[in-house]
């Protein structure tokens, strides 16, 4: 798909988001012997990949039928099976292989705190491909400043779309740039926070570079770097502390994009995507939700070159998030949730 909204992002300073730090700390190193004041409550962590991040090489089906549609589809973007770090997801007997910068959170999954929910999209009501008309689908759907997960705010300032009260962690008085403050040291000021104020609140950290049209493998390659160092870190940070189980992070992003590689070894603006969800209270070590078929072209493709129709609404995924963080009222959160069947993911 175009990318339609390069002027809006532009005025909001959605994309400039700036280079990434280098020679980030290790946390613990930072915050040896900083005093810990008795946390409280639970807090929920969005990190959000600005750009739309392509989470089809995310994660990687390995079995027989999937793989082989996955290496045709996916071209010269493809990685080899023996790059792959293997996972299983017990619930399907099902195999996947989580991309190789990922490592540690291939760890955090196989050690029960990290799970996938598979295929989630904006979607206002259930469909499938039989059921589609350009009718149902969000009218931004295709563009960076349309996620509903996402408030875009006055100067650029992003925000959880169901908590307006949350916060930036790149800095109070900037607005939600992270000015070239790495992943890792985003969650450092989070955790500083934690030690001041206990544990209660919805926070946003962000990660810019995911709107790969250009030259994605080495891109990628490199933001996959960081998101795995800063959630890995985090973790470690977590546990020490005594947090994790007061805490769920997740991954959100303006769309998926399309299996097939462009012209330029890159790819465009698709739909349904994989997220990460990691914290003491979810239901690691598993894939939630019915991962797509990758035949281009197939059920699941809204068109021929990989835009997965979600079999998972955002508004499902972010629903399940707020009740464990505590919202009672979920209809007036999420107005659309009474159309779905299932109004929450079991990964909690």
């Amino acid at each position: 798909m175009p990318d339609k909204n390069k002027s809006v992002l532009s005025r909001r300073s959605v994309l400039d988001l700036g280079a990434k730090a280098a020679g980030a700390v290790a946390l613990s190193s930072l915050l040896e012997g900083a005093p810990l004041r008795p946390a409280a409550e639970r807090a929920c962590v969005c990190i959000y990949l600005v750009g739309g991040n392509d989470s089809n090489n995310m994660l990687v089906p390995l079995d027989a039928g999937q793989a082989e549609a996955y290496a045709s589809g996916r071209g010269s973007l493809a990685l080899s099976p023996a790059s792959l770090l293997p996972v299983r997801a017990p619930a399907t007997s099902l195999n996947y292989g989580f991309h190789p910068a990922l490592q540690g959170i291939q760890e955090l999954y196989n050690r029960g705190l990290l799970a996938v929910v598979a295929n989630v999209g904006r979607m206002d009501e259930p469909l499938t491909k039989g059921q589609f008309s350009a009718q149902q689908l969000p009218a931004d759907l295709f563009q960076h400043a349309g996620a509903s997960q996402v408030s875009y705010r006055p100067q650029g300032r992003m925000a959880i779309g169901w908590d307006a009260e949350s916060t930036s962690l790149s800095s109070p008085t900037v607005p939600v740039t992270n000015n070239g403050i790495s992943l890792r040291q985003q969650l450092f000021g989070l955790i500083t926070r934690f030690r001041n104020g206990g544990t209660k609140g919805t926070y946003m950290a962000t990660m810019s570079g995911f709107d790969s049209h250009r030259d994605q493998l080495d891109r990628q390659a490199s933001l996959f770097t960081e998101l795995n160092d800063g959630l890995t870190s985090f973790c470690e940070e977590l546990e020490r502390l005594g947090l994790i189980s007061r805490v769920l992070v997740y991954t959100a992003t303006e769309f998926n994009r399309t299996l097939a590689p462009n012209a330029n070894r890159g790819t465009d603006h698709a739909w349904g995507g994989h997220h990460l969800v990691f914290g003491g209270p979810v239901r690691g070590g598993e894939v939630f939700g019915r991962f797509p078929s990758l035949q281009p072209g197939g059920p699941d493709d809204l068109g021929t070159n990989g835009i997965w129709i979600p079999s998972i609404s955002d508004t499902q995924l972010a629903a399940t998030i707020a009740q464990w963080y505590g919202v009672s009222n979920l209809a007036a959160a999420f107005p659309n949730l009474s159309n779905f069947p299932e109004r929450e993911v079991g990964f909690l």
